[in-house]
């Protein structure tokens, strides 16, 4: 997990999960303090516990229940590359 603006955050319930159901609690959250040990961190492992607080566009904070996964994902946004060569000899 990232401390950055240009990562986002989203809460899934894991009891919806095992359903295969709609399972979204909440998405596009971003992380403003993280902290492992009572020490500021910008960056933690997979599977370490750490203490992390989310909010949304709104500066609304959002408390995960136990049990919740957390999933950090980062918006790429990519050029399009059009080629227009439709085969036709000139």
């Amino acid at each position: 997990m990232f401390k950055n603006p240009e990562y986002r955050y989203r809460i899934v319930n894991t009891k919806k999960y095992e359903d295969k159901t709609e399972n979204i609690v909440k998405d596009q959250l971003y992380c403003r303090n993280m902290r492992h040990l009572k020490t500021d961190v910008d960056s933690i492992r997979k599977g370490t516990e750490c203490g992390i607080c989310l909010h949304d566009e709104n500066k609304e904070y959002f408390v995960p229940n136990v049990g919740d996964i957390i999933q950090c994902y980062k918006i790429v946004t990519v050029p399009q590359n059009l080629i227009w060569d439709l085969g036709f000899k000139t």
